[in-house]
């Protein structure tokens, strides 16, 4: 493969990496805000 595939390879994969985080971290934040808001029981 050439300089540019594997730029762009590379680049597609950090755009995966950095997106899929993004994810996990609005899943994880939309949890924890649930978990605030709802009444607890004890």
């Amino acid at each position: 493969m050439n300089r540019t595939r594997w730029l762009a390879l590379a680049a597609g994969a950090l755009l995966l990496l950095v997106a899929g985080r993004m994810v996990l971290r609005y899943l994880d934040y939309e949890a924890s805000e649930a978990d605030r808001a709802a009444p607890r029981r004890t």
